[in-house]
């Protein structure tokens, strides 16, 4: 059974390499970036029930991310309801979306869109507030903020604890020096 599916937008920069680093059996999907990127997921998730948690890795910016060819910010999150209540649908009761995209959360404008994204998914949600990827482009694999019942604020996620399944459920304080 799969506990956890991700998500990569195929504009993220050097994703041959990002997705050699999880395990052999993590289900990793990548978007078309010509299709919308919400519809995409919500395809996918019609053949997964009670995951733990759904990563998204893409580009972002201040309470935004770009999936496929879809930019889903405060403005858009309610003309995508339908689709991200059956997304949180597909989740277990708190399970987690993982926002791994430059700055989503940062911010007033980060903050309600993660609590925005919340309410709408029922989900956990968590979001980096800073650079997201490798040491190259000074960033790292931490989300930062989170929405969500059962959290602490400020409590990090490390992509790589859960893509290679050493953790059980993601939202656990990762090892130290671990990026």
């Amino acid at each position: 059974m799969t506990a956890s599916l991700f998500f990569v937008d195929s504009r993220v920069h050097n994703i041959e390499h990002l997705t050699s680093q999880f395990s052999s059996d993590t289900t990793v999907i990548i978007l078309d970036p010509e299709r919308d990127g919400i519809k995409q997921i919500l395809e996918i998730l019609q053949e997964y029930s009670g995951l733990t948690s759904i990563h998204i890795i893409s580009h972002g910016g201040p309470g935004s991310i770009a999936v496929g060819n879809t930019v889903l910010d405060t403005a858009t999150l309610d003309s995508y309801a339908d689709d991200l209540r059956f997304i949180g649908s597909g989740l277990e009761e708190g399970g987690d979306i993982l926002l791994y995209g430059c700055n989503v959360g940062v911010g007033t404008e980060g903050q309600e869109f993660v609590e925005r994204l919340s309410d709408l998914t029922g989900a956990d949600v968590a979001a980096s507030d800073d650079v997201s990827g490798g040491d190259a482009v000074g960033g790292d694999w931490e989300l930062e903020g989170r929405n969500g019942r059962g959290h602490q604020p400020g409590e990090r996620v490390d992509i790589f604890r859960c893509a290679s399944g050493a953790e059980d459920r993601c939202g656990q304080e990762p090892e130290p020096g671990r990026q």
